[in-house]
């Protein structure tokens, strides 16, 4: 809910900020912060955190057509390969389109592509805007449904890549299908690039654990030390 709502707040046009009750908890409580009385990060800190991007591509719908719209508050210009349309969570790709995409620096909200929603099976993909690989933006998706109603199949996540360097853990994690609030087994006082993030069927998505030296090989971290779920 902050999630979606900060974005929404950043696409409007005459608004220049928000403010969320509270950051972080006076006292031990069930309550809207994204800081525990424990300083731990809430799960909302990581929606929050992806909200609030520098660079942030997100979409919304009106009417019958979806609109992706980029955020650029950096000094300098986005110029990327962008590609959107309906993905299924078994990776079926229908009615997509690929074009170049530029972004001047301090753009509040720019609509860089619109498509049609069309026929597609809301209960069965998900609409998508994707920057090339050179960028540093994540996806942005657009359920238009509820998640209990979803028809997702089980996802086979894997752990590879893994690097250790000046104290810090590095790997990548994907999925053959989409996945839904991908999450990992550390300790609440272990600091994560991202946490709690959705992926879509293919996707690989490169994480960085701070301060922290998981042992493992170079290729596969050793399970007893990340639950991946």
């Amino acid at each position: 809910m902050l999630g979606y709502a900060l974005e929404s707040m950043r696409n409007g046009n005459y608004n220049y900020g928000g403010l969320i009750w509270s950051y972080n908890d006076c006292w031990g409580e069930v309550g809207w912060s994204i800081i525990d009385y424990y300083l731990a990060r809430k799960i909302s800190f990581y929606f929050v955190k992806r909200a609030l991007s520098h660079k942030r591509i997100i979409l919304r719908e009106s009417q019958d057509m979806i609109n992706v719209i980029c955020l650029n508050d950096t000094r300098e210009s986005l110029e990327f390969d962008l590609e959107f349309g309906y993905q299924t969570f078994d990776g079926e790709k229908k009615n997509t389109e690929t074009k170049k995409v530029k972004v001047e620096p301090y753009s509040k909200a720019v609509t860089i592509a619109q498509f049609k929603k069309g026929s597609n099976d809301i209960l069965k993909g998900v609409y998508y805007a994707k920057p090339g690989e050179k960028s540093e933006m994540i996806p942005a998706l657009l359920r238009s449904a509820d998640f209990k109603d979803l028809q997702i199949s089980q996802p086979e996540i894997s752990i590879t890549d893994l690097k250790v360097s000046n104290g810090n853990t590095v790997f990548k994690v994907s999925s053959d299908k989409y996945v839904h609030g991908v999450h990992f087994g550390f300790k609440d006082d272990v600091r994560l690039s991202d946490e709690y993030f959705d992926l879509l069927a293919g996707e690989s998505r490169e994480i960085t654990a701070y301060g922290i030296d998981i042992p493992g090989s170079n290729d596969k971290i050793d399970p007893k030390y990340v639950c991946i779920k």
